[in-house]
Protein backbone atom coordinates (compact mmCIF):
# COMPACT_ATOMS: atom_id res chain seq x y z
CA UNK A 1 0.00 0.00 0.00
CA UNK A 2 0.96 3.54 -0.21
CA UNK A 3 0.82 3.98 3.32
CA UNK A 4 3.31 1.15 4.23
CA UNK A 5 5.42 2.50 0.91
CA UNK A 6 5.90 5.74 3.13
CA UNK A 7 6.63 4.18 6.32
CA UNK A 8 9.55 1.85 4.97
CA UNK A 9 12.69 1.80 5.61
CA UNK A 10 14.82 4.59 3.70
CA UNK A 11 16.90 2.52 0.86
CA UNK A 12 19.41 5.46 0.97
CA UNK A 13 19.93 5.77 4.70
CA UNK A 14 19.02 8.16 7.48
CA UNK A 15 19.98 11.47 6.59
CA UNK A 16 23.30 13.03 7.60
CA UNK A 17 23.44 16.70 8.65
CA UNK A 18 24.34 18.00 5.16
CA UNK A 19 21.87 15.82 3.37
CA UNK A 20 18.90 17.41 6.26
CA UNK A 21 20.07 20.90 5.49
CA UNK A 22 19.50 20.19 1.48
CA UNK A 23 16.14 18.12 2.14
CA UNK A 24 15.00 21.23 3.88
CA UNK A 25 16.40 23.46 1.47
CA UNK A 26 14.78 21.89 -1.14
CA UNK A 27 11.33 21.84 0.55
CA UNK A 28 11.82 25.55 1.03
CA UNK A 29 12.27 25.97 -2.61
CA UNK A 30 9.06 23.79 -3.52
CA UNK A 31 6.98 25.78 -1.24
CA UNK A 32 8.05 28.88 -2.60
CA UNK A 33 7.88 27.87 -6.35
CA UNK A 34 4.08 26.87 -5.84
CA UNK A 35 3.38 30.31 -4.67
CA UNK A 36 5.13 31.58 -7.72
CA UNK A 37 3.36 28.94 -10.25
CA UNK A 38 -0.08 29.89 -7.96
CA UNK A 39 -0.76 26.27 -7.46
CA UNK A 40 -2.62 24.82 -4.76
CA UNK A 41 -1.74 24.03 -1.38
CA UNK A 42 -2.33 20.68 -2.04
CA UNK A 43 0.40 20.58 -4.70
CA UNK A 44 2.93 21.69 -2.27
CA UNK A 45 1.98 19.15 0.23
CA UNK A 46 1.90 16.44 -2.26
CA UNK A 47 5.25 17.56 -4.12
CA UNK A 48 6.88 18.02 -0.94
CA UNK A 49 5.80 14.42 -0.04
CA UNK A 50 7.36 12.74 -3.19
CA UNK A 51 10.06 15.15 -2.67
CA UNK A 52 10.99 13.04 0.36
CA UNK A 53 9.93 9.93 -0.90
CA UNK A 54 12.43 10.13 -3.59
CA UNK A 55 15.08 10.97 -1.32
CA UNK A 56 14.44 7.99 0.92
CA UNK A 57 15.71 6.01 -1.90
CA UNK A 58 17.83 8.01 -3.85
CA UNK A 59 20.88 10.27 -2.10
CA UNK A 60 21.05 14.20 -2.25
CA UNK A 61 24.39 13.10 -2.63
CA UNK A 62 23.96 11.35 -5.97
CA UNK A 63 20.68 13.53 -7.16
CA UNK A 64 21.12 17.32 -6.56
CA UNK A 65 18.26 18.45 -4.75
CA UNK A 66 17.16 21.74 -7.01
CA UNK A 67 16.87 19.06 -9.84
CA UNK A 68 14.61 16.66 -7.93
CA UNK A 69 12.52 19.51 -6.05
CA UNK A 70 11.83 21.14 -9.39
CA UNK A 71 10.57 17.65 -10.78
CA UNK A 72 8.59 16.74 -7.70
CA UNK A 73 7.01 19.64 -8.11
CA UNK A 74 6.32 19.34 -11.97
CA UNK A 75 5.24 16.14 -11.28
CA UNK A 76 2.74 16.95 -8.49
CA UNK A 77 1.03 19.22 -10.26
CA UNK A 78 -0.35 16.85 -12.99
CA UNK A 79 -1.17 14.72 -9.84
CA UNK A 80 -3.15 17.08 -8.22
CA UNK A 81 -4.85 18.01 -11.48
CA UNK A 82 -3.41 21.52 -11.63
CA UNK A 83 -0.76 21.15 -14.37
CA UNK A 84 1.81 24.11 -15.31
CA UNK A 85 4.01 24.44 -18.41
CA UNK A 86 6.94 23.25 -18.26
CA UNK A 87 8.74 26.39 -19.35
CA UNK A 88 6.66 28.02 -16.61
CA UNK A 89 8.04 25.98 -13.90
CA UNK A 90 11.89 26.02 -15.16
CA UNK A 91 11.53 30.18 -15.17
CA UNK A 92 9.98 30.08 -11.66
CA UNK A 93 12.84 27.33 -10.41
CA UNK A 94 15.75 29.83 -12.45
CA UNK A 95 14.52 33.08 -10.91
CA UNK A 96 14.50 31.43 -7.55
CA UNK A 97 17.76 29.92 -8.03
CA UNK A 98 19.56 32.93 -9.17
CA UNK A 99 18.30 35.44 -6.41
CA UNK A 100 19.25 33.10 -3.80
CA UNK A 101 22.76 32.98 -5.41
CA UNK A 102 22.75 36.54 -5.69
CA UNK A 103 20.59 38.12 -3.75
CA UNK A 104 19.33 40.52 -6.39
CA UNK A 105 15.54 41.69 -6.61
CA UNK A 106 15.67 41.16 -10.16
CA UNK A 107 16.86 38.59 -12.53
CA UNK A 108 17.33 38.15 -16.13
CA UNK A 109 14.34 35.82 -17.60
CA UNK A 110 15.03 32.12 -19.09
CA UNK A 111 15.15 32.74 -22.88
CA UNK A 112 12.92 29.62 -24.18
CA UNK A 113 14.78 29.78 -27.28
CA UNK A 114 18.21 29.09 -25.90
CA UNK A 115 20.59 26.23 -25.84
CA UNK A 116 20.69 26.11 -22.18
CA UNK A 117 16.56 26.35 -22.09
CA UNK A 118 16.82 22.76 -24.14
CA UNK A 119 19.20 21.23 -21.85
CA UNK A 120 16.89 22.78 -18.77
CA UNK A 121 13.91 21.11 -20.27
CA UNK A 122 15.21 17.43 -21.51
CA UNK A 123 16.73 16.84 -17.99
CA UNK A 124 13.35 17.81 -16.45
CA UNK A 125 11.80 15.12 -18.82
CA UNK A 126 13.98 12.79 -17.37
CA UNK A 127 13.89 13.85 -13.87
CA UNK A 128 9.87 12.95 -14.26
CA UNK A 129 10.76 9.53 -15.05
CA UNK A 130 13.58 9.22 -12.83
CA UNK A 131 11.19 10.03 -9.93
CA UNK A 132 8.62 8.07 -11.12
CA UNK A 133 10.43 4.81 -11.32
CA UNK A 134 12.22 5.45 -8.00
CA UNK A 135 8.62 5.56 -6.44
CA UNK A 136 7.00 2.79 -8.87
CA UNK A 137 4.61 5.17 -10.16
CA UNK A 138 2.75 5.20 -6.77
CA UNK A 139 1.78 8.75 -6.49
CA UNK A 140 -0.98 8.89 -3.91
CA UNK A 141 -0.50 10.99 -0.92
CA UNK A 142 -2.40 11.76 2.41
CA UNK A 143 -2.11 15.12 3.64
CA UNK A 144 -2.49 15.65 7.88
CA UNK A 145 -4.23 18.36 6.89
CA UNK A 146 -7.52 16.93 5.95
CA UNK A 147 -7.98 16.07 9.36
CA UNK A 148 -7.08 19.40 10.97
CA UNK A 149 -10.52 20.43 10.76
CA UNK A 150 -12.67 17.75 12.09
CA UNK A 151 -10.41 16.92 14.88
CA UNK A 152 -10.13 20.76 16.10
CA UNK A 153 -14.04 20.92 16.31
CA UNK A 154 -14.04 18.05 18.55
CA UNK A 155 -11.69 19.93 20.57
CA UNK A 156 -12.86 23.49 21.00
CA UNK A 157 -16.29 24.88 21.63
CA UNK A 158 -15.65 28.13 20.97
CA UNK A 159 -15.45 28.99 17.70
CA UNK A 160 -13.06 31.98 17.47
CA UNK A 161 -10.60 29.56 19.78
CA UNK A 162 -11.09 26.83 16.93
CA UNK A 163 -10.62 29.26 13.86
CA UNK A 164 -6.97 30.00 16.00
CA UNK A 165 -5.91 26.45 16.58
CA UNK A 166 -7.05 24.92 13.54
CA UNK A 167 -4.52 27.90 11.87
CA UNK A 168 -1.41 27.64 13.87
CA UNK A 169 -1.84 23.94 13.34
CA UNK A 170 -2.34 24.25 9.62
CA UNK A 171 1.03 26.74 9.82
CA UNK A 172 2.69 23.73 11.61
CA UNK A 173 2.18 21.04 9.48
CA UNK A 174 3.22 23.18 6.22
CA UNK A 175 6.14 23.16 8.28
CA UNK A 176 6.56 20.16 9.35
CA UNK A 177 7.32 19.41 5.70
CA UNK A 178 10.50 20.48 5.73
CA UNK A 179 11.50 17.24 7.29
CA UNK A 180 11.03 13.53 6.08
CA UNK A 181 8.60 12.94 9.03
CA UNK A 182 5.69 11.55 6.67
CA UNK A 183 7.84 8.68 6.21
CA UNK A 184 7.80 7.89 9.24
CA UNK A 185 4.79 8.39 11.01
CA UNK A 186 0.68 8.32 10.33
CA UNK A 187 -1.36 11.57 8.89
CA UNK A 188 -2.96 11.42 12.13
CA UNK A 189 0.12 11.26 14.79
CA UNK A 190 1.54 14.17 12.46
CA UNK A 191 -2.18 16.31 12.80
CA UNK A 192 -2.24 15.72 17.00
CA UNK A 193 1.43 17.15 16.93
CA UNK A 194 0.75 20.00 15.29
CA UNK A 195 -2.58 20.60 17.43
CA UNK A 196 -0.41 19.42 20.22
CA UNK A 197 2.02 22.45 19.81
CA UNK A 198 -0.73 24.76 18.29
CA UNK A 199 -2.29 23.86 21.67
CA UNK A 200 0.70 24.72 23.70
CA UNK A 201 1.37 27.81 21.45
CA UNK A 202 -1.81 29.30 22.87
CA UNK A 203 -2.03 28.22 26.17
CA UNK A 204 -4.99 26.26 25.57
CA UNK A 205 -5.61 22.88 27.78
CA UNK A 206 -6.86 20.05 25.79
CA UNK A 207 -8.60 17.33 27.57
CA UNK A 208 -6.48 14.15 29.32
CA UNK A 209 -9.44 12.13 30.45
CA UNK A 210 -9.96 10.50 27.97
CA UNK A 211 -6.63 11.29 26.12
CA UNK A 212 -7.54 13.10 23.45
CA UNK A 213 -5.00 12.20 21.37
CA UNK A 214 -5.82 8.43 22.11
CA UNK A 215 -9.74 9.25 20.18
CA UNK A 216 -7.50 9.77 17.14
CA UNK A 217 -5.85 7.13 17.16
CA UNK A 218 -2.37 8.60 17.47
CA UNK A 219 0.73 7.32 19.93
CA UNK A 220 1.63 9.99 22.30
CA UNK A 221 5.68 9.25 22.32
CA UNK A 222 5.49 9.18 18.36
CA UNK A 223 3.80 12.75 18.83
CA UNK A 224 6.43 13.69 21.18
CA UNK A 225 8.92 12.93 18.44
CA UNK A 226 7.54 14.55 15.80
CA UNK A 227 6.99 17.79 18.32
CA UNK A 228 11.36 17.57 19.66
CA UNK A 229 12.11 17.56 15.68
CA UNK A 230 9.82 20.63 15.39
CA UNK A 231 11.37 22.61 17.76
CA UNK A 232 14.86 21.73 16.35
CA UNK A 233 13.69 22.70 12.90
CA UNK A 234 12.90 26.19 14.21
CA UNK A 235 16.03 26.76 15.97
CA UNK A 236 18.06 26.01 12.47
CA UNK A 237 19.01 29.04 10.67
CA UNK A 238 17.88 29.16 7.10
CA UNK A 239 19.11 26.68 4.72
CA UNK A 240 21.65 27.06 2.14
CA UNK A 241 22.06 25.27 -0.69
CA UNK A 242 25.47 22.97 -1.41
CA UNK A 243 26.20 20.54 -3.88
CA UNK A 244 27.37 17.70 -1.96
CA UNK A 245 29.87 14.96 -2.83
CA UNK A 246 28.97 11.14 -2.59
CA UNK A 247 30.55 9.53 0.23
CA UNK A 248 33.58 7.70 -0.90
CA UNK A 249 32.46 4.02 0.71
CA UNK A 250 29.21 4.90 -1.91
CA UNK A 251 30.97 5.90 -5.09
CA UNK A 252 33.20 2.95 -4.77
CA UNK A 253 32.29 0.04 -6.72
CA UNK A 254 29.37 -0.87 -9.27
CA UNK A 255 26.98 -3.33 -6.24
CA UNK A 256 27.49 -0.53 -3.75
CA UNK A 257 23.94 0.71 -2.88
CA UNK A 258 24.13 3.82 -3.92
CA UNK A 259 25.29 2.68 -7.26
CA UNK A 260 22.26 0.34 -7.05
CA UNK A 261 20.06 3.25 -6.54
CA UNK A 262 21.53 5.42 -9.21
CA UNK A 263 20.76 2.84 -11.46
CA UNK A 264 17.33 3.74 -11.33
CA UNK A 265 17.51 6.11 -14.10
CA UNK A 266 20.52 7.61 -16.43
CA UNK A 267 22.64 10.08 -14.76
CA UNK A 268 21.26 13.61 -14.35
CA UNK A 269 23.78 16.73 -15.64
CA UNK A 270 23.85 19.75 -14.99
CA UNK A 271 24.24 21.94 -12.01
CA UNK A 272 22.81 21.81 -9.25
CA UNK A 273 -12.80 14.05 10.79
CA UNK A 274 -14.97 13.52 12.43
CA UNK A 275 -12.56 10.20 12.31
CA UNK A 276 -12.56 8.24 9.74
CA UNK A 277 -14.49 11.49 8.06
CA UNK A 278 -11.99 13.88 6.34
CA UNK A 279 -12.12 17.50 5.85
CA UNK A 280 -13.64 18.23 1.66
CA UNK A 281 -10.45 18.78 -1.08
CA UNK A 282 -11.60 22.77 -1.29
CA UNK A 283 -10.95 23.18 2.53
CA UNK A 284 -7.13 21.29 1.71
CA UNK A 285 -6.75 23.97 -1.22
CA UNK A 286 -7.49 26.76 0.60
CA UNK A 287 -6.44 26.02 4.20
CA UNK A 288 -8.79 25.88 7.05
CA UNK A 289 -9.89 29.58 7.36
CA UNK A 290 -9.83 30.63 3.81
CA UNK A 291 -6.85 32.90 4.46
CA UNK A 292 -3.39 33.15 2.72
CA UNK A 293 -1.17 34.44 5.32
CA UNK A 294 2.51 33.54 4.37
CA UNK A 295 4.50 30.86 2.89
CA UNK A 296 2.30 27.94 4.39
CA UNK A 297 -0.93 28.83 2.75
CA UNK A 298 -2.29 28.69 -1.17
CA UNK A 299 -4.53 29.62 -3.40
CA UNK A 300 -6.73 27.86 -6.22
CA UNK A 301 -5.54 28.59 -9.33
CA UNK A 302 -8.42 30.22 -11.76
CA UNK A 303 -6.89 28.46 -14.71
CA UNK A 304 -4.13 25.69 -15.00
CA UNK A 305 -2.34 25.30 -17.94
CA UNK A 306 -2.25 22.48 -19.64
CA UNK A 307 1.54 20.64 -20.72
Amino acid sequence: SCTAMAAAPAAAGEPDEEELEQLIYGCDTIQEASILLDLPQAAAVTAQTLFHRFHARVSPRERNVRHSATGALFLAAKAEECPRRMRHVLSVFNALFLHREGGRAAVEPLDIHSERYGRMKALLARLEGEILAALGFLLHTEPPHKFILNYVKLLCDDPDLERRLAQSAWNTLNDSLRLPLCLRHSPETLCCAAISMAARTLGLPLPTDPPWWEVFEADKAAMEAVCSAMVDLYRRPKAQYKQLRPREADAGGEDGPRAKAAKVAPPVEGRAGTPPQAASPERLRTGPVGVADGPGSGTEPSDPHPR
